[in-house]
């Protein structure tokens, strides 16, 4: 499996020619939104920070809800020139978090809805690839039983590559 360089989209002047200028910010609304269509509607983007979403003690039981923060940006490959009217080349990672509360009566059934909720999050950002949108690559998830065994808070990890404007 490819890691470091060889692990990352190119970003040579076809790829970014083909892409549309993104702001972080834009980048984490689309994936966002992608993730609301595929978890569906019963499931609900938390207003929150996404940060704080599922810090313990503050509000415990959340049910059905997610967030997507930004943990970093940059630009890829580090040394790449950077010039104001082509945009740069950027690296962006994201993690979102979301919540599925699991009955006592039907833990085993819960869990693995929670697991079926993690996998849409996962395809719901793979979605938002496209010719005017980001490459997305999912990293990792990792998972935690919480609330004494009541919630089941899931952290997906994927990476995203778009042009972030200079202009």
């Amino acid at each position: 499996m490819p890691t470091g360089a060889e692990a990352r989209p190119r970003l040579g002047s076809g790829w970014a020619g083909a892409r549309v200028a993104l702001a972080v910010s834009v980048v984490r609304q689309r994936i966002a939104a992608a993730i609301g269509v595929e978890l569906g509607a019963d499931w609900r983007e938390d207003v929150w920070a996404p940060e704080t979403m599922l810090s313990t003690g503050t509000r415990p039981g959340r049910h059905k809800v997610y967030s997507v923060s930004v943990d970093r940006s940059g630009p890829t490959p580090p040394t790449a020139r950077q010039r104001r009217p082509d945009g740069v080349g950027t690296h962006t990672a994201l993690s979102v978090r979301f919540a599925y509360r699991l009955r006592a009566d039907s833990q085993v059934d819960d869990y693995d809805a929670a697991l079926d909720a993690e996998a849409a999050v996962i395809k719901g950002a793979m979605s938002t690839t496209g010719t005017d949108g980001p490459r997305v690559t999912w990293t990792q998830s990792t998972r935690q039983i919480a609330g004494d065994g009541t919630v089941y808070r899931g952290l997906v990890q994927i990476d995203a590559w778009h042009v972030m404007a200079l202009d």
